[in-house]
C-alpha cells in the first residue's frame, strides 16, 4: 500500500513539473514575441507557429521518451544538434520508431 502511494506521489510530481515547464516555455515565447514589436495579427500567428514548429522539430525525441527507448538521450542529442539538416531529423525519427526488444530479467 505504501509503495502505491509513493508511485502516485511520484507520478503527480512528474506531471506537475512537466506542466510548469510547458507554462514557463509558453510565457517565454510570448515575452519574446512581445519584444519584436509586431502587429497583433503577426504576434498571434507566431504564438501558434513557434510552439508548433518546436514540437515538430523535437518530435523524434518526444517519441523516444514516450516509448522509453534505451537510447532516448542519444536520439535527443542527434535531434538537437543535427535535426536542422533534415537528414539528421529523419535518422532520429526512424531511430525513435524502430522496434526495441525488451529483455525480461527474472
Amino acid at each position: 500500500m505504501e509503495n502505491q502511494t509513493e508511485e502516485t506521489k511520484s507520478s503527480f510530481f512528474e506531471h506537475w513539473k512537466r506542466s510548469v515547464l510547458v507554462i514557463v516555455g509558453f510565457v517565454a515565447i510570448c515575452i519574446f514575441i512581445g519584444s519584436l514589436h509586431l502587429s497583433s495579427e503577426q504576434s498571434g500567428a507566431l504564438v501558434i507557429a513557434i510552439p508548433l514548429c518546436l514540437f515538430l522539430y523535437f518530435l523524434p525525441a518526444y517519441i523516444a521518451f514516450k516509448k522509453e527507448k534505451k537510447n532516448k538521450v542519444a536520439i535527443f542529442a542527434l535531434n538537437l544538434f543535427l535535426g536542422w539538416t533534415l537528414i539528421g531529423w529523419i535518422v532520429a525519427l526512424v531511430w525513435s520508431l524502430t522496434y526495441e526488444e525488451r529483455k525480461n530479467i527474472n
